[in-house]
């Protein structure tokens, strides 16, 4: 048990690198809001504004239905839960997921997120997609 643990969580960590240089599309050092919500559309393929399962596997690299893969899915709930607006399960409303996203990372509250404060916030959402999937003590 302890291995398949330690193997889902490597796992966990290789699923959830998403690196700075993918929302700093302007290369200026630091994320805006509206680059957060550029990302979130390039998952969205058929830009209907939702980024589905499907879409979200795919961009992640993964070509196998999200149930059957855990840390996938619980990095897709950890988006789907983000907003108060939409409550529809299953899909993520890029248009109410990007404000309460950017502004985790923008932890000082001065409209743009370092490379520190993006480091800073993905790795506590990192440790809290794990800590779902594999309990302390099991």
């Amino acid at each position: 048990k302890l291995i398949a643990a330690f193997v889902l969580l490597v796992f966990v960590q290789s699923q959830l690198r998403t690196t700075f240089e993918d929302y700093d599309t302007n290369n200026d050092g630091s994320i805006s809001e509206a680059e957060v919500g550029a990302y979130c559309r390039t998952l969205d393929t058929n830009d209907d504004g939702y980024v589905t399962t499907t879409e979200f596997s795919i961009a992640s690299g993964n070509h196998v239905p999200m149930d059957s893969n855990p840390a996938l899915k619980a990095q897709f709930d950890f988006y789907d839960t983000l907003d108060n607006v939409d409550r529809t399960k299953g899909i993520i409303n890029c248009s109410t997921t990007t404000p309460p996203f950017f502004h985790m990372l923008d932890s000082d509250g001065n409209g743009q997120a370092t490379r520190d404060e993006f480091q800073t916030e993905m790795a506590s959402i990192r440790q809290s997609i794990q800590d779902k999937l594999v309990p302390v003590g099991k």
